[in-house]
This record gives structure tokens, C-alpha cells and sequence, in this order.
């Protein structure tokens, strides 16, 4: 500690300019944009169709629902009585961030109410990829 009165005046004119740093602050992080679907309306309902009636050499139709799910409520689904009330598209995401991407929209599907979502995953027959 500076005793000198004379040395105290110093150091304030040589300090006045001076601003102190902040360096208490982290910067804020930016939220990373929410992925979003690469299909026109038209493209969607196009790719829907094509999934319904698929031609592939299984001919096995993929169902699934959690225990307590009604039947009614799949045979409605089929029949397209629900709409889509929200959609992910997890192209071109790796495993991990496709994770995230998941956990991140069920819980605003969750917490906005919506029941019925499109998830969009895989590689489709128009990718261009083997």
C-alpha cells in the first residue's frame, strides 16, 4: 500500500484514464437453431404418401405404440384423422445431436400440448445415397 500522499495523487493522474475490465461476465451462449424440415408442403404429402403406400418387398407395415395407447387411436392415425402439429427433421445430424434435437422437441411437444408429430429420420429412396 501506497503511504505517500504525493505518490497516492501520482498513481490517480497516471490511473485516470484507465477503465477497469470486464472480466466477471461470461459471454452468453446463443441458442442453436432448431433444425427444420427441407420438404415443400407439396414434397411432405408426396413423401407421406409414398411411406403409406410403399411398394417395398416386405409389404410389412411398421406399427408401433406405447402400452395404453388404444387401437382406435392407430386405426385413426392410418386414416389420417389426426393432423401434424408439429415436425423434426433430424437430416443431416449426427447421433448425438440427433439425441438432443429429440429430447429438446419432446419436451416443447410436452410442454405445448401437441400429441401428434411427424419425426422425419433415415435416409430416404431421393437422398442420392447408396
Amino acid at each position: 500500500m501506497v503511504d505517500d500522499p504525493d505518490d497516492r495523487d501520482l498513481f490517480r493522474k497516471k490511473m485516470a484514464d484507465v477503465r477497469r475490465l470486464s472480466t466477471d461476465r461470461e459471454p452468453v451462449p446463443r441458442p442453436r437453431p432448431r433444425p427444420k424440415a427441407r420438404f415443400a408442403r407439396e414434397e411432405k404429402q408426396q413423401v407421406l404418401h409414398e411411406s403409406l403406400n410403399s411398394d417395398s418387398d416386405s409389404h410389412e407395415e411398421v406399427a408401433y405404440s406405447r402400452p395404453g395407447v388404444a387401437p382406435f387411436v392407430l386405426r385413426k392415425l392410418k386414416r389420417g384423422k389426426y393432423s401434424v402439429e408439429n415436425e423434426l427433421d433430424l437430416h443431416g445430424l449426427n447421433v448425438a445431436m440427433a439425441k438432443n434435437a429429440l429430447d429438446e422437441f419432446i419436451q416443447e411437444c410436452r410442454y405445448l400440448d401437441q400429441h401428434c408429430v411427424r419425426i422425419v429420420h433415415g435416409k430416404g429412396k431421393r437422398s442420392g445415397k447408396a
